[in-house]
């Protein structure tokens, strides 16, 4: 064997290694992602292992044609089953990824909706609070109508009564007259009375004198 060949055997079998290698890896990965907190990490983490793997696939590939056909054929033999292998772990990978993207995405949309639930909570709450305050001004402003009603019921009164206050004045005015001329016809009709019994009395007292005289 050249040393070319010898070259070529050494790549091949270090690439055909390292794909066995790559595909254990990907297979305890894929075994176990569902038990793993970070499925997203380990999802990168296969496709990271599944690049590798191509890599060295197309090492194998290449370093084949460095070797005589009898060789060839057993370790192209080799290559078609590592690379089927590895196609079987790729689309184990493929079905568990889309697997977890639609999980994430429904993660994700149920997410939106409970933020959107909540959203739509918080506006309810502050449409309450916006009704419960403009009932609350309502209240209010029919309380400062009643109160200025009352004020501009209590001004007409006042004026009313202001009014008739001015009006009784000089019904006041004629009774306080009217009380001054009766007791000042009172006291005429005392005096006047006071003179009729003295009147009366100097009479009775003449009457009684010429009695007296003629006796």
């Amino acid at each position: 064997m050249s040393q070319l060949s010898e070259s070529s055997s050494e790549l091949f079998v270090n690439c055909d290694e390292e794909v066995t290698a790559i595909c254990k890896k990907l297979q305890q990965i894929l075994t176990t992602i569902d038990i793993q907190e970070d499925k997203i990490f380990a999802l990168k983490e296969a496709q990271s292992c599944i690049d590798s793997a191509n890599e060295n696939l197309k090492q194998m590939e290449v370093e084949l044609q460095g070797f005589e056909k009898n060789i060839k054929d057993n370790l192209k033999q080799q290559f078609i089953l590592q690379k089927r292998k590895l196609d079987e772990i790729n689309k184990i990978y493929t079905q568990m990824k889309s697997k977890y993207e639609i999980q994430t995405s429904k993660e994700l949309l149920f997410g939106k909706d409970q933020q959107r639930q909540k959203l739509l909570k918080e506006q309810e709450q502050i449409y309450d609070q916006n009704m419960k305050l403009q009932d609350a001004k309502m209240v209010i402003y029919g309380v400062e109508k009643e109160a200025n009603e009352i004020q501009i019921n209590l001004r007409r009164h006042t004026d009313k009564l202001s009014s008739n206050i001015e009006k009784q004045q000089p019904i006041r005015d004629a009774l306080g007259n009217s009380y001054v001329l009766i007791k000042t016809m009172q006291n005429r009709i005392r005096n006047n009375k006071l003179v009729l019994f003295v009147v009366c009395g100097i009479i009775l007292f003449a009457i009684l004198i010429i009695i007296f005289m003629h006796m």
